[in-house]
């Protein structure tokens, strides 16, 4: 049972950093999530490790 709630927060989390993310084209983000849901595991690992940075955080960190 824990194993299932672990699963679907991972795949929520990652589908909030795909939608909430600054990609420039939104059929990207569609098949991001498309990914996400047909590989949970792999695919939102794969999305924390591959996703875009966002600039703006970048440039609060160097400061």
């Amino acid at each position: 049972m824990s194993m299932v709630v672990l699963w679907l927060v991972l795949v929520v989390v990652a589908w909030v950093s795909i939608i909430r993310s600054t990609q420039s084209r939104r059929g990207t983000k569609f098949w991001w999530c498309v990914f996400v849901l047909l590989m949970p595991i792999t695919g939102a690992l794969i999305w924390f490790v591959a996703r875009p940075r966002n600039s703006d955080n970048d440039q609060r960190t160097s400061s």
